[in-house]
C-alpha cells in the first residue's frame, strides 16, 4: 500500500504544478493583449498632412512628389491635378520635402504640436540648361 501513496503524491503534485503552468501562461496572454492594444493607441495619434502647392505666381502644381519624413518611416504621394496633396501620417515630427522635375527641391520641417493641414506650399521652378550648340555659325570677315 505504501507505494501506491508514493505514486498517488507524486501524481497530486504533477497536477499541482500544471495548473500554476496554466496560470502562468493565462497571465503571459493577458500581457501579450496589452502589448497588441498599443499599435492602436499610436493610430489614434496619427494626423492629417494636407496642403496645396503653388508657384509664386500662385499657379497651381500638379505631379509634384510630397516626401514626409519622421521616426518609423516614412509616406510618400503626389499632388493632384489641382496642386492638393494629402496624407495620413504619426503625431510626431515631420520633414517634408517636394521634388519634382524643373521644381527646385523644398524641405520644410513640422513639429509634433505643429498644425499639419491646409499647408500652403510655394515652390520655384528651376530652368534647365539649354545647351549651346556649337555649329559653323561664325561672323566671315
Amino acid at each position: 500500500m505504501r507505494k501506491f501513496s508514493i505514486l498517488m503524491g507524486c501524481l497530486v503534485l504533477a497536477l499541482s504544478s500544471n495548473a500554476i503552468a496554466q496560470t502562468i501562461v493565462s497571465t503571459a496572454s493577458i500581457q501579450t493583449s496589452d502589448a497588441l492594444a498599443s499599435p492602436f493607441q499610436q493610430t489614434a495619434r496619427e494626423r492629417i498632412l494636407s496642403g496645396v502647392i503653388t508657384t509664386q505666381q500662385n499657379e497651381l502644381v500638379a505631379g509634384v512628389s510630397v516626401i514626409a519624413r519622421f521616426a518609423s518611416g516614412e509616406q510618400i504621394t503626389q499632388s493632384d491635378a489641382e496642386g492638393n496633396f494629402r496624407l495620413s501620417v504619426p503625431g510626431e515630427p515631420l520633414t517634408l520635402r517636394f521634388e519634382g522635375q524643373n521644381i527646385a527641391p523644398l524641405e520644410r520641417s513640422i513639429g509634433a504640436s505643429d498644425s499639419a493641414e491646409n499647408l500652403r506650399i510655394r515652390i520655384t521652378y528651376v530652368i534647365p540648361p539649354i545647351e549651346r550648340q556649337r555649329g559653323h555659325h561664325g561672323h566671315h570677315t
